[in-house]
């Protein structure tokens, strides 16, 4: 997902934007998976984040809150993943079918 595309998705949910926070895994659904940290510098709540790969930091938009995780959407990616590559396909992001890309070949 492009910077512009994740933007637009980004801006068409409410919620609140949080902090940038590091992806460190992925989840079963393909979303990122991130901790989020708290004011004493620990880490807290689970964050599944879409449109998001493990190695990058992105800002999100909270979409969902729950008592032991969030779910959100990827607004900026502030450090892209060695692994995100251009979408060949020129519906990406819009028709839904694919949420992300990662050059598996490394």
């Amino acid at each position: 997902m492009n910077p512009e595309q994740v933007g637009a998705v980004g801006d068409q949910l409410r919620g609140q934007v949080g902090d940038p926070v590091t992806i460190n895994d992925f989840s079963e659904e393909g979303r990122g998976v991130a901790k989020a940290i708290d004011s004493d510098g620990n880490p807290g709540k689970t964050i599944f984040i879409a449109g998001a790969l493990p190695g990058e930091t992105v800002r999100y938009r909270r979409t969902r809150k729950k008592r032991k995780f969030d779910e959100g959407v990827a607004t900026e990616i502030v450090n892209p993943s060695a692994d995100r590559v251009e979408p060949e396909c020129e519906f990406f992001g819009v028709c839904g079918v694919i949420d992300s890309v990662v050059d598996r070949s490394r």
